[in-house]
């Protein structure tokens, strides 16, 4: 039987040269939820609890419109290709099966593919876990290592030469295949700075409490521990990108302490008690050494 890629995975799997291997006429079958299982390889980690909720809402309604992608595992029941957030839903539906369609064995590069794939082009998706996925597929495209496709890519973007402006256009062409509001330019200006992110501000990213926009202006907020309570801040009070914009840019203004305090007053035992504190903690550690410096200096 002819194999081939189905839906929108066509086009970008012939892009990637990897065959994907579906069949030309799938069949969906209702599976027993307690056969299938998660792919813990899969890139996205965070599903959004009220996301989820509407779309539990929606099965218990309507059923699951769209099926899942499986495939057979060898210690039996069947791993999950695509459609994770469906079967949690499913799950906390109390549904007890799913429509899917089961592929055959798929290699990891084929699986990575096809899950790379979607994530690129989910809207609902976090900024972080989007850029991941199409990070990951130029890297298959180009067969570079992730690290080298974000250094080419930099380096793209500096250079004027007529060559860098052809590989700048191919670049474009695959990046609007996965993602057609993206250009060249934004996606190297505003996404790729996300993979640099501290831990703090993608897990918000990912658990959808901040848009990456706010990530990138949070991050220009230094040291961590201050950085963490705007972080706590613009949660509690919802402030707007522009109210968080102007809230960085007054505390950018304000007088920097005294370089080093931490690294100047607490040595061994108490600076590693002080890395162990939580970052509230931190910051009005940091402040009574400010009054302590202040004192000092009479």
């Amino acid at each position: 039987m002819s194999k081939r890629p189905a839906g929108g995975a066509a086009s970008l799997a012939k892009l990637l040269n990897v065959a994907l291997a579906q069949e030309d006429a799938p069949v969906i079958q209702n599976i027993p939820l307690q056969d299938v299982h998660p792919d813990p390889l899969q890139v996205r980690r965070y599903f959004d609890p009220q996301g989820l909720s509407s779309l539990c809402e929606s099965i218990r309604k309507l059923g699951v419109q769209n099926p899942i992608q499986v495939q057979p595992r060898p210690e039996g029941g069947y791993s999950i290709v695509t459609g994770e957030r469906r079967y949690r839903a499913s799950l906390e539906a109390g549904k007890e099966s799913i429509p899917a369609v089961v592929l055959s064995a798929q290699t990891p590069q084929q699986l990575s593919t096809l899950q790379m794939i979607e994530n690129s082009q989910r809207e609902d998706l976090d900024g972080y876990t989007q850029t991941q996925a199409i990070v990951g597929i130029l890297s298959l495209y180009f067969r570079q290592s992730q690290e080298e496709v974000v250094r080419s890519l930099v380096s793209l973007g500096n250079d004027s030469s007529e060559s860098a402006q052809s590989r700048i256009q191919e670049v474009e062409a695959l990046i609007r295949e996965l993602h057609p509001k993206l250009t060249f330019l934004s996606f190297v200006k505003n996404r790729l700075p996300l993979l640099n992110l501290p831990e703090d501000l993608k897990q918000a990213l990912q658990k959808g409490q901040i848009e990456y926009t706010k990530a990138r202006v949070l991050n220009r907020i230094k040291p961590d521990a201050r950085r963490q309570q705007l972080l706590e801040e613009t949660l509690s009070r919802g402030y707007s990108l522009q109210e968080l914009k102007t809230r960085v840019q007054k505390l950018l203004e304000e007088p920097k302490p005294a370089a080093g305090l931490v690294e100047t007053y607490l040595k061994g035992k108490d600076h590693r008690l002080y890395q162990r504190l939580n970052p509230e903690k931190k910051a009005l550690v940091e402040q009574k050494l400010q009054e302590l410096q202040a004192l000092l200096k009479g």
